[in-house]
């Protein structure tokens, strides 16, 4: 949960004061690569999700998958953070963006609503 908490305030303070590219990289040498894939990605997505509710900043859907992508990262695990968008009258805006988490086939974190499924913005994702 600490680790958690942890990654979760540097990606959130990192989003408002960096570059993406640069955040992305500070993630990337922060949480080292694993030999060995261990531990379970889905627990590690409940941890984030769990803790995210419960820190005293504003949690988004890119935060929780930054910061579980990064925990990952450091148990071996290969993930993807993908991104997507959907119409509609959402919370009252024209558009929806949300970012998910996929480790192994599998949404670690970001579920949503399946029976509106958003359009993903990248590429390799729709093949």
């Amino acid at each position: 949960m600490v680790e958690a908490a942890s990654f979760l305030l540097l990606v959130r303070v990192g989003l408002w004061t960096l570059p993406f590219a640069a955040l992305r990289s500070l993630l990337e040498r922060t949480a080292r690569a694993g030999r060995e894939p261990r531990g379970n990605a889905a627990a590690v997505g409940r941890i984030v999700g769990a803790v995210a509710r419960r820190v005293p900043l504003p949690m988004t859907c890119l935060v929780e998958a930054l910061a579980a992508q990064a925990m990952l990262r450091r148990r071996g695990h290969d993930s993807t953070v993908r991104f997507g968008v959907r119409s509609g009258r959402i919370g009252g805006r024209a558009i929806d963006a949300h970012a998910w988490l996929v480790c192994n086939g599998l949404v670690v974190v970001g579920e949503f609503d399946e029976t509106r499924s958003y359009a993903t913005l990248d590429p390799a994702a729709r093949e």
